[in-house]
């Protein structure tokens, strides 16, 4: 049997081949992981510069109670937190939308004007007595301020997309005032105390109470299909938090 001679170029070739048989699978898991190393670190930075911004949109709003700053500064950290490539997330305070309050001992409003995206606000038992910061969120549909010193609710009149109010008490004023300034809203008043001529009425959620001390409104609110599942969401987000606190 005679000899038989390989070549360089053979033996590089099969070398090769069997380098690539051997080493590809790790050589190309070691690229995707590295890959997917590096998709991970930008989704991190994307995130922490979302939050960076939110935080810094913050300190230049105008707002001058510590209480209510530290619920915003709350309310903000979960949009915040949203890939940049996901829904509902925000870079800049002002793009929040829902905001829960709920017992947080704020007293002024001042400087929640700027938050004019705003459409679901919950300021319930806190101790404010002046709303009128309010009335320029004009997308505000749902908000409530029960158990509040609050005596004007003028403010109000101003919200033209309010669907749904939860009002506080209101002794001192008359109940056919309270209807015109809420217009078209959808109230939720439970015990809520109002003057009805010369005595104090207890005015009920339901619009027979209303029926009896004026007439009837064509105009009642009504609310599409996503809007009440937007205020029920919200609702139902507003007592968790509120049983959490």
């Amino acid at each position: 049997m005679g000899n038989f001679t390989v070549s360089k170029e053979f033996a590089f070739v099969v070398i090769a081949i069997l380098a690539v048989w051997f080493l590809g699978p790790h050589i190309l898991f070691s690229a995707a992981e590295k890959s997917r190393e590096t998709e991970i670190d930008n989704f991190h930075k994307a995130i922490q510069q979302r939050r960076d911004s939110v935080a810094a949109s913050i300190k230049s709003l105008g707002v001058t109670d510590p209480n209510l700053l530290a619920c915003i500064e709350a309310g903000s950290a979960d949009r915040a937190s949203v890939s940049p490539n996901g829904s509902g997330g925000i870079d800049d305070v002002r793009e929040l939308t829902s905001l829960f309050c709920v017992r947080r001992k704020i007293s002024s409003l001042k400087g929640i004007s700027e938050l004019t995206a705003l459409e679901h606000l919950d300021l319930s038992e806190n101790d404010i007595k002046d709303i009128d910061p309010l009335k320029t969120i004009t997308a505000l549909k749902s908000l409530n301020l029960r158990d509040n010193p609050i005596t004007n609710i003028q403010p109000l009149a101003k919200l033209s997309q309010l669907k749904n109010v939860t009002l506080p008490v209101l002794p001192n004023m008359r109940c056919s005032d309270i209807r015109k300034i809420i217009g078209k809203a959808r109230t939720s008043m439970q015990a809520i105390q109002c003057k009805n001529g010369s005595s104090t009425a207890i005015a009920d959620s339901t619009d027979s109470w209303w029926e009896k001390s004026e007439p009837r409104r064509d105009d009642s609110p009504s609310l599409s299909g996503h809007e009440e599942a937007e205020l029920r969401e919200f609702e139902r987000n507003a007592r968790q938090r509120y049983q959490t606190q």
